[in-house]
């Protein structure tokens, strides 16, 4: 599957060990490379999505399917959930719209599975990013160990 979100950037699927390279110098800078394999990567109902500039990859995302997830108890019934890890966009690309692109690029697809729910555990300085694409913090400030301060955030679809 691929879909031209731009003039310059192209978002699609890409295999787990494409997203590594990305998570370790965004995500996990100055921890072992083994941070940045993540439990699920390669599940079958996991997707990774990447942004491409000029053929470049610019951006990174990961889509894992968590049913019985940490944000069930807010719903009345069962939905069906992702969760989102991992998404990342090089520094020197960060504020071009990558991120935002890369959100869209998996709702649509999400939606298109029937899935109700995207999750996810955001960065403090990232809530407001995904305020703006319709998300909401669910709880109090949770400590994530190794990466620092996070709020899980939820759309549902």
């Amino acid at each position: 599957m691929e879909r031209s979100q731009s003039m310059s950037i192209i978002i699609k699927e890409i295999l787990a060990e494409q997203t590594r390279e990305i998570r370790q110098t965004v995500l996990r800078q100055g921890l072992p490379a083994a941070t940045t394999i993540f439990k699920g990567d390669e599940l079958e109902t996991t997707f990774h999505l990447g942004a491409f500039e000029k053929n470049k990859l610019v951006g990174i995302a990961t889509y894992l399917f968590k049913n019985k997830s940490a944000i069930q108890e807010l719903f009345s019934d069962e939905k069906f959930m992702y969760q989102l890890r991992g998404m990342a966009v090089m520094e020197n690309e960060q504020g071009k719209g990558i991120g935002k692109k890369l959100v869209e690029f998996a709702e649509c697809r999400l939606k298109e599975d029937q899935i109700d729910v995207l999750w996810f555990h955001a960065r403090t300085s990232a809530v407001p990013f995904y305020e703006k694409q319709g998300y909401q913090t669910v709880g109090e400030e949770l400590d994530l160990e190794p990466a620092g301060p996070h709020f899980k955030m939820y759309k549902e679809l």
